[in-house]
C-alpha cells in the first residue's frame, strides 16, 4: 500500500518561481511545476474504505485565500528511493 497525503497546490506565481530553480542537478528527475504542492497531512497507507471516508469529508471543505510564505530549501532521500528537494513553509494561523 502506498502512503496518502492531503495536499494543496501552490499558487501559479510560486510554481513559476520555484520552477526557475529546477536546474543544475542532472541526476534529479524534476517534476512538472503544476505538481508542486504543500503537504498538509501525511496519512500513510490507508484501506479503501478509509480513503472513501476522507474524500467524502474533504468534499465539504472550503478555504479562503491566505498568505503563504516559503523559506529555505533542503533535500531528503530514503534508502533505495529517489530523493526530493523541498521548500519550507513558514507556519501561519491559516495552516494550523
Amino acid at each position: 500500500m502506498n502512503p496518502y497525503f492531503l495536499v494543496i497546490p501552490l499558487p501559479p506565481i510560486a510554481q513559476t518561481r520555484l520552477a526557475s530553480l529546477c536546474y543544475g542537478l542532472p541526476q534529479v528527475r524534476w517534476t512538472e511545476e503544476d505538481h508542486f504542492h504543500v503537504i498538509l497531512r501525511q496519512f500513510g497507507p490507508l484501506a479503501d474504505h478509509r480513503i472513501a471516508e476522507i474524500r467524502e469529508k474533504l468534499e465539504h471543505l472550503f478555504f479562503h485565500p491566505f498568505p503563504l510564505v516559503l523559506q529555505g530549501m533542503n533535500t531528503s532521500q530514503s534508502k533505495g528511493k529517489r530523493g526530493i528537494i523541498w521548500v519550507g513553509v513558514i507556519e501561519s494561523i491559516q495552516l494550523s
